[in-house]
C-alpha cells in the first residue's frame, strides 16, 4: 500500500526570518527608547482627570436636579394648585355657607396647625366644592386626589405638588448601588 504525506519544509527559512526582524526592528528600537515610567504616570494622569471631571459633572448634575425639584415645589406651594372642574353648571347645585367655610379652612390665620378632612356622602358634592373653593382662593392651596390605592399615594402626592422622583440622580450613587448591592 502507498501513503501519500504532504511535504513540508520547517525548516526556518533565511529570507523570512530576515524580512521579519527587518519589519520589526524599528518597532524594538522604538519601545526600548520609550520612558515607560514617564507613559505610565501621563496615562494615570489622564485617567485621574477624567475621573474627577467625570465625578465633578456628576455632582453638579445631582446638584441641579435637587435644586430644580426644590424650585418647582416652592413655586407650586406659593401659587397652589388649580385643580380641573369638569361638572356642568346645570348639575352644579351651590353652598354657599360650604363655600365659605373651605374658604376659611383654605385660607387659614397664621398660626394655624391643623389639618381637615373632608367627608361625607357619595355624590352630595364634596370634590366639586373643594376643587371650585380651590380654584378661587388659588394661593397655597394644593388639591392631592386619593387614589383607591393607597400604594399610589406617594405619586400623586408628587404630582400634585409639581416633583419629579428621581431613585438616584446621580451616577455614581447608581453604581455604588449596584456594585455594593444596596436595596434602600
Amino acid at each position: 500500500m502507498f501513503l501519500s504525506k504532504p511535504y513540508t519544509n520547517s525548516a526556518p527559512n533565511e529570507s523570512a526570518s530576515f524580512a521579519r526582524k527587518k519589519k520589526w526592528d524599528p518597532v524594538q528600537i522604538y519601545l526600548r527608547s520609550v520612558d515607560w515610567k514617564q507613559r505610565i504616570w501621563g496615562i494615570f494622569g489622564l485617567l485621574s482627570s477624567g475621573g474627577v471631571v467625570f465625578l465633578a459633572g456628576d455632582l453638579l448634575y445631582a446638584w441641579w436636579v435637587n435644586q430644580s425639584n426644590e424650585r418647582r415645589v416652592n413655586k407650586t406651594m406659593e401659587k397652589g394648585t388649580r385643580p380641573h372642574l369638569a361638572v356642568l353648571e346645570a348639575e352644579y347645585v351651590p353652598r354657599p355657607e360650604v363655600i365659605e367655610r373651605l374658604k376659611e379652612i383654605f385660607q387659614p390665620n397664621k398660626y394655624h396647625s391643623h389639618y381637615h378632612a373632608v367627608c361625607g356622602e357619595h355624590g352630595t358634592g364634596k370634590t366639586t366644592l373643594t376643587m371650585m373653593v380651590a380654584n378661587e382662593v388659588g394661593k397655597g392651596v394644593i388639591y392631592i386626589d386619593i387614589p383607591s390605592n393607597l400604594n399610589n399615594l406617594g405619586d400623586e402626592f408628587g404630582k400634585a405638588i409639581n416633583f419629579i422622583f428621581e431613585e438616584d440622580a446621580s451616577f455614581t450613587m447608581q453604581l455604588k448601588r449596584k456594585i455594593f448591592y444596596e436595596t434602600n
